[in-house]
């Protein structure tokens, strides 16, 4: 066991906790063998994993040259689940989970924020600091997109920010547009259109910034620059003293306009979700120790003391574990460590049960062995059956410590001794019923009230007391989220439709081929009839479309109503054919292209879709855009043959729902526009590189 040594004592052998729990080495030369097998460029330093009976997280071992090529891995007991002699090759296979991976910044989990306020020396130092991030997160992810606006490739590269495409193999389309706001915008930019110069791709882009805002206020996404989220593994060597810790970085992590690649002679906090108790964030030194250099992107931890670090975390371990670690200084300078509470002896008070019941304790107390069989999978399954108040305990706990303006009371340690028990109430065998939880309740007066931030939108005199206290998170969500999100939204709505700014619903190019064909009707008696047919059919739609959707058929494609009149209409709409006589025409039948294996961008779709266009544009176009959006983003690609003399590129719908944009490509095409060097080659662009501290090109394939 990892923490034991030779000198100590038989009683503190005893009190010894195992500082390895969960974790393993292997060599250098397996885990570049590993690494290879999975086609990854580069072997991390941990591997998140499954071998035989043991399961948790393997290291490479520091000590290794990796010179030779000796294989080996190692497993502890603490890994082990069961005996296992590793005949079966299926044993003998390292099935990956997970692995280290180059760290980013980190969003602040709202369970710490409560924790952090409880412990700093100054609570409104916290939560201006804490106020500071949510701020600059919300203009930058808003105003962000105002920027973004100057210009198609950069809207571009950030409507792809924060969404994945689907995983179906293609975009899901309403109408004959995506679904999704996020990806039309893609759509239409990708056809060509400027949402700077195209009244239907402004308003969506309207419309989806809008929506995000309210998801951002919702998610109270509060991203710390200099934070992350990394793996929790431990010092074998020794090496580090107690409270002390190492992080390095496998590249630069920058934050806040400087970078780094490793925390040498700082405070930082370290902390595991769900955080219940005030000892579940510490405060600890990083630094480095050359020895350790090989552990990148991941925190390692001492193995010295009596306790392990990962323990004091909300009781976690090293088996895949993340810590949220934090370096920024306002919020690291600020906290104070708090010991772990004295947790009440719950089981002791008769609160909670155990029933473990072995299968040699039931047989003993029958004859029949079938019988013993029977009592023991009903038993199993009677344990397993009965409801788990984990999520209703952790609900009324948060209630608790709302109305209490705290998260240390007594209350509230013995709620998060209960919601830790059960947490591991399967493992450790523990019953408990609402008969237990109410008898708890009212044996420690335990009452809550529904926090104010659990709800969309709330008035002040709801979540501000008498005595003018807030909940700090009230605060940051009604004081802050509420005005920033205001503020830009109001300077992202007056860029887009403020004075002098010209957007239009008109584009000569989509009515290019209503034109062609209005020209011959003349001349042609079969194209006269043709058109005239058209017109009456988009006169139909369009009445139809204004029926259906004043009746209550909220414009959004997020609701169900409005999603099934669509497709009513559009079925209505795209089945629409010339009539036998005229199809029987010379003139009309080569329209249909029926050599065309997607009879969606025939000749006639696309007439129809120029025909709804020119007669609807103004009063109805987002009809005109959802019913015939595919065809005038077809036409659009065709007119965009650019100054580069390049022409529109053909790409297949499972190949557009894979494809993302390239950020670094994109950035470097506006500083070019910047400086003026709009029509440079996009060869050039590959001057365009970015260096480490000793001049290597980084390579962000």
């Amino acid at each position: 066991m990892l923490g034991l040594h030779k000198f100590m004592s038989n009683n503190d052998k005893k009190e010894q906790k195992d500082m390895g729990d969960g974790i393993a080495r292997m060599s250098r030369s397996l885990a570049r063998k590993i690494a290879t097998h999975m086609g990854l460029l580069e072997a991390p330093c941990a591997f998140q994993a499954r071998i035989g009976s043991a399961k948790g997280m393997w290291i490479v071992d520091v000590d290794d040259d990796g010179l030779d090529d000796d294989d080996w891995i190692e497993t502890y007991p603490s890994q082990r689940k069961w005996n296992c002699d590793f005949q079966d090759v299926h044993h003998r296979t390292f099935e990956v989970r997970e692995w280290s991976r180059e760290l980013r910044s980190a969003a602040l989990n709202t369970q710490f924020i409560p924790v952090l306020e409880a412990r700093a020396t100054a609570p409104q130092r916290m939560r201006d600091a804490i106020a500071h991030h949510l701020a600059n997160g919300l203009r930058e992810e808003i105003g962000g997109q105002l920027v973004a606006m100057t210009h198609p490739t950069n809207l571009r590269g950030w409507t792809h920010r924060g969404f994945d495409r689907s995983t179906l193999g293609h975009v899901p389309f309403l109408g004959a547009l995506p679904e999704r706001e996020e990806d039309a915008v893609s759509y239409m930019l990708d056809a060509g259109f400027d949402a700077t110069k195209c009244r239907y791709l402004r308003d969506i882009v309207w419309n989806s910034q809008k929506r995000q805002a309210e998801l951002l206020k919702a998610k109270m996404n509060i991203k710390i620059p200099r934070s992350t989220y990394a793996f929790m593994v431990v010092d074998f060597t020794g090496t580090l003293e107690e409270g002390e810790v190492q992080l390095a970085f496998s590249s630069k992590f920058q934050a806040e306009g400087e970078s780094d690649t490793l925390l040498d002679g700082i405070d930082i906090l370290v902390a595991r979700a769900p955080a219940h108790f005030v000892s579940d964030v510490q405060k600890v030194k990083a630094v480095f120790r050359p020895n350790l250099k090989r552990l990148k992107d991941v925190i390692v931890f001492s193995s010295k003391g009596k306790s392990p670090l990962a323990d004091m975390l909300s009781g976690g371990d090293y088996d895949g574990d993340q810590a949220w670690v934090c370096w920024d200084p306002e919020i690291v300078a600020n906290f104070t460590n708090a010991a772990k509470p004295i947790e009440p002896d719950l089981v002791g008070q008769g609160y909670l049960r155990k029933s473990n019941p072995s299968f040699q304790s039931i047989l003993n107390t029958t004859q029949d062995i079938d019988g013993a069989c029977t009592d023991f999978i009903h038993s199993a399954m009677s344990f397993n059956m009965q409801p788990s108040y984990l999520g209703i305990a952790t609900k009324f706990k948060e209630k608790l410590c709302y109305l209490e303006r705290g998260v240390d009371s007594e209350r509230a340690v013995a709620l998060s001794t209960l919601v830790s028990l059960l947490v591991d109430q399967a493992k450790q065998g523990l019953l408990f019923s609402r008969e237990d939880y109410d008898r708890l309740k009212r044996d420690m007066n335990m009452r809550g009230k529904e926090p104010a931030y659990k709800n969309e939108r709330s008035s002040r005199y709801e979540y501000r007391n008498r005595d003018g206290f807030m909940h700090i998170l009230d605060y940051l969500k009604f004081e802050v989220a509420e005005s920033t999100i205001a503020d830009v939204l109001k300077q992202f709505y007056d860029a887009l439709h403020g004075k002098g700014v010209e957007v239009y619903a008109w584009d000569k190019d989509l009515a290019r081929l209503w034109d062609e064909f209005e020209s011959q009707k003349n001349d042609s008696r079969i194209i006269g009839r043709l058109m005239t047919a058209l017109r009456a059919q988009v006169s139909d739609i369009t009445n139809e479309w204004k029926v259906v959707m004043r009746a209550g058929a909220k414009n959004d494609h997020t609701h169900l109503e409005f999603a099934a009149k669509v497709k009513e209409i559009f079925q209505k709409w795209s089945s629409f054919q010339p009539s036998p006589e005229l199809m029987a025409s010379r003139q009309v039948k080569p329209l249909l292209d029926s050599w065309n294996g997607d009879p969606a961008l025939s000749k006639w779709e696309l007439l129809k879709a120029s025909t709804m266009f020119k007669l609807s544009y103004e009063k109805s176009y987002p009809m005109v855009w959802r019913l015939a959006g595919q065809q005038l983003a077809w036409m659009k690609a065709m007119m965009s043959r650019g100054a580069l003399d390049v022409s529109a590129v053909a790409v297949t719908a499972e190949m557009w729902s894979i494809l993302r944009p390239d950020n670094k490509r994109i950035a470097a095409l506006h500083a070019r526009r910047q400086i003026g060097h709009e029509t440079e080659s996009l060869a050039a662009l590959e001057e365009v590189t970015e260096y480490d501290e000793n001049g290597t090109q980084i390579d962000d394939a």
